[in-house]
């Protein structure tokens, strides 16, 4: 659209179709078309009538919704605009509010409507506290699969858009949603980082306590960290808190069953000849350890340490001898064309193994086993304690 070209309303005020643009970078994010109105009875292009005034705001909102479509407000970018012309720097009166992150601190709207999310985990995180993100990562909808099954069957998952892989999410893509803020996991590389944050205000979410960052690197165990920083960068602490305490009723369930019982949290390794053991450090030990089991980690010296777990050769597949054990199915993701149980059951040293020749193996799903969500928490402590006295483990 060139500069010459005009919107005219039906009271005959025109106005250049340039700065409507300019005016959609500027005005209130709202489709309220009375604030708008007053908004522009100050700030329009000419002195307009009341119902001149409504009827640009009714065009402004038109005009910015094409502009999201088409990435230009995220991208800061006004369209049109001749070669020799300058885009005017976009401001807003859309409330914020500072938040601290990995990053330092930055400012945020304080009530974000199209968070992109390029974390799986993070997806879970909001959809629990009741704000569905408008794109995630390709594992984002896969990540909320069992969280839909056990908790809210009327998900939609199909309604979040996916945008490329959490380590090489599609920029594009992202800036033509127009998000109004992007969560991201430290994990994403800073270049990364860096061109998200020129698309709208990106918080990058730290699995730790963040006055240990970055000496203390992230594990899975840093789950709820992550979460409370998630809840304070939408604003949605009120609904977080309901959160903490389902979690803690099922705690102390779970300690009324766990008392001297040992559980050994396995995954297989595809192509490797090792398997991971998830100790305490990692989500499915932290969540046990807290709710009174006894988890089985590594001996020292054993195996090579990595993101709070260990990964150990097949032929010790002995050290997994916990009461009941626990792995997961990863088939899904596509991580392995088998489940756990499968896979282990090929090695001579299963059937050998306590838990094995009681029948106490829970198979979970991957995103219950290594969720790193309240929601998930809760899953897990469900499954295992219903394991533990339907299959009559007594210490």
């Amino acid at each position: 659209m060139q500069r010459n070209e005009t919107l005219t309303t039906t009271t005959g005020t025109t106005t250049d179709a340039y700065d409507l643009d300019v005016l959609a970078h500027r005005a209130p994010v709202t489709d309220d078309l009375l604030q708008l109105a007053d908004w522009l009875a100050t700030n329009g292009p000419v002195r307009l009538s009341a119902i001149a005034r409504i009827e640009l705001a009714e065009r402004l909102i038109t005009r910015r919704r094409f502009l999201i479509g088409a990435g230009a407000l995220g991208l800061g970018v006004i369209t049109g605009c001749g070669p020799e012309e300058e885009a005017a720097a976009p401001t807003t009166t859309v409330a914020t509010r500072i938040v601290e992150h990995a990053g330092g601190t930055i400012e945020v709207p304080a009530n974000p409507q199209r968070v992109v999310v390029i974390s799986p985990t993070i997806v879970v995180h909001l959809v629990s506290v009741d704000l569905t993100p408008v794109a995630a990562d390709n594992h984002g909808p896969l990540w909320m699969r069992p969280y839909r099954e056990r908790y809210d069957e009327d998900m939609q998952i199909s309604e979040i858009s996916t945008v490329g892989s959490g380590l090489e999410p599609n920029l594009e893509q992202i800036a033509s949603i127009g998000p109004d803020l992007i969560l991201t996991e430290t994990i994403m590389d800073e270049s990364i980082q860096e061109r998200l944050a020129e698309i709208a205000p990106t918080v990058v979410i730290f699995r730790g306590e963040l006055e240990n960052y970055p000496e203390q690197g992230p594990t899975n165990a840093g789950w709820k960290p992550a979460f409370d920083q998630t809840v304070r960068a939408v604003g949605r602490q009120e609904e977080a808190e309901q959160w903490h305490q389902r979690y803690q009723d099922q705690v102390d369930q779970a300690r009324a069953v766990s008392e001297g019982i040992s559980v050994s949290f396995i995954r297989p390794q595809r192509g490797t000849g090792n398997f991971t053991l998830d100790g305490t450090t990692a989500f499915a030990g932290s969540v046990a350890e807290e709710s009174g089991f006894t988890v089985i980690d590594a001996p020292e010296g054993v195996g090579e340490a990595r993101f709070g777990t260990v990964s150990i050769s097949n032929e010790r597949l002995d050290i997994a001898d916990g009461d009941v054990i626990v792995t997961s199915d990863a088939t899904d993701f596509g991580f392995l064309d088998e489940t756990g149980v499968e896979i282990f059951a090929r090695n001579p040293l299963w059937e050998t193994l306590p838990a094995v020749e009681a029948d106490r193996v829970l198979v979970l799903p991957e995103q219950i086993y290594n969720g790193g969500t309240y929601a998930y928490a809760i899953a897990l402590l469900t499954e295992l304690r219903e394991a533990v006295v339907q299959g009559e483990v007594n210490a």
